[in-house]
């Protein structure tokens, strides 16, 4: 039953997580970019609050490597793949975007 709690956990951090980091795409691919000085001024300050978002994000996504992890340790052999793609998928795509984010 634990394993079962963690497993949910797990799916609902990773689901949640890569639905924020696409929201966070959606804002950096496809945000306008203004000309008039008040409006870069505003485009500058949301991000700022894109960055910092970002940041906490990449402390969530220590939380879902680390459960990763945890669970890694005591799951059935057949579900492995499945947990480390996961992760793979969550790292990359935080990459993707804070690469998206730095530019």
């Amino acid at each position: 039953e634990a394993a079962l709690c963690q497993a949910e956990e797990f799916h609902a951090l990773v689901h949640s997580f890569l639905g924020r980091l696409s929201e966070s795409e959606k804002t950096l691919r496809y945000g306008v970019f203004p000309e008039e000085e008040q409006a870069v001024q505003e485009c500058q300050s949301q991000l700022q609050e894109l960055l910092q978002s970002l940041q906490c994000q990449e402390l969530e996504l220590e939380c879902i490597t680390s459960l990763g992890e945890e669970i890694l340790s005591s799951c059935h052999p057949d579900s492995v793949i499945t947990i480390k793609s996961w992760v793979t998928v969550a790292k990359s795509r935080f990459q993707e975007v804070r690469g998206w984010a730095q530019q």
